[in-house]
C-alpha cells in the first residue's frame, strides 16, 4: 500500500482526483461549448492562448508565493476562484446569456489557477507523508491525477450529452466546492519559513540563473512551447469532433 497507509495522504490523494477531474471536465467544457457558441476555430485558439499564457506565468509567481504564504491558504483560493467561475458560466448559460468572452475569461481563471494549484501541490506534498514513503506518496499522487485524464473527460462528455451546459458547469462548480472541503481537511506538516528579500530581488535572481544554467532554460522553454503551441492543439480537438467525426460530445 505505500503511502496511501497515511491517512493524511488519502485525503490528499483524493482532492487531487477530484480537482484534477474537475480541471480535466473544464477543458472539455468549455471548448465543445465554445465551439458550438461561435462555430469558430479562431475562438478555440484564443480560448487556448486564454489558458496557456497564464499556465506558463503562474507556476513561476506561485514559487514566489509559496515561500511567502500558507499553502494550504494558496489550495483554498485556487479552488473557491475556480468554483466561484464555474457557477458564474452556468448561471449565464441557463440564463440564455452565455456569452464567448464568459468561456474566455473562465479559460484565464483555469489556467492562472491551475498553474498555482499544481505548484502549490508539489510543495505541500512532503507535509502530509512521511519522509520513507515521500517517492512512494509521488507516483501514487501522479496515478491519480492521470486517472482522472482519462475518466473525467468521459463523464464530463456523457453529462454535456445528456443534461446540457448548464448541469456540467454546475457539476464542476460542485467538484471545486468539495475540493475546498477535502483541503480544508488536511493538516500538513509545518514547514520553517526563512526571511527571503523583496519579490523583485527573487525574479532577478531566477533570471540570473537562467542566464547560467543552461539545462533549466531549456528545459523551461519547452515547457513554454509544449503549453503554448503543443498543448494548446487539444483545444482545436472540438472543431474536428463536431464537424469532421459528427461525434458530438
Amino acid at each position: 500500500m505505500g503511502a496511501l497507509v497515511e491517512p493524511e495522504f488519502r485525503r490528499y490523494t483524493l482532492g487531487t482526483f477530484i480537482w484534477g477531474s474537475a480541471h480535466q471536465m473544464v477543458t472539455l467544457a468549455q471548448g465543445y461549448t465554445l465551439f458550438k457558441l461561435t462555430e469558430s476555430t479562431l475562438y478555440l485558439a484564443a480560448l487556448g492562448a486564454s489558458v496557456g499564457v497564464f499556465q506558463v506565468l503562474m507556476p513561476a509567481i506561485g514559487g514566489f508565493l509559496n515561500d511567502r504564504m500558507p499553502r494550504k491558504r494558496l489550495l483554498l483560493a485556487g479552488s473557491l476562484a475556480m468554483a466561484a467561475a464555474m457557477a458564474g458560466v452556468a448561471a449565464a448559460y441557463a440564463a440564455g446569456a452565455l456569452a464567448p468572452w464568459h468561456l474566455l475569461l473562465a479559460g484565464s481563471a483555469q489556467g492562472a489557477f491551475l498553474g498555482l494549484d499544481w505548484t502549490t501541490r508539489q510543495a505541500v506534498l512532503p507535509g502530509v507523508v512521511s519522509r520513507p514513503r515521500l517517492v512512494s506518496a509521488v507516483s501514487v499522487d501522479m496515478t491519480s491525477f492521470n486517472l482522472a485524464r482519462i475518466v473525467a473527460p468521459l463523464v464530463g462528455g456523457a453529462v454535456l450529452a445528456s443534461s446540457g451546459g448548464p448541469a456540467l458547469y454546475g457539476l464542476l462548480a460542485g467538484l471545486f466546492a468539495v475540493s475546498v472541503l477535502v483541503v480544508m481537511s488536511l493538516r500538513p506538516a509545518a514547514v520553517a519559513r526563512e526571511a527571503h528579500p523583496p519579490l523583485w530581488a527573487d525574479m532577478k535572481e531566477v533570471l540570473a540563473l537562467l542566464k547560467t544554467d543552461q539545462v533549466l532554460t531549456v528545459n523551461m522553454l519547452f515547457t513554454a512551447v509544449n503549453s503554448l503551441l503543443l498543448g494548446g492543439v487539444i483545444y482545436l480537438l472540438p472543431a474536428f469532433a463536431d464537424e469532421e467525426f459528427g461525434a458530438g460530445e
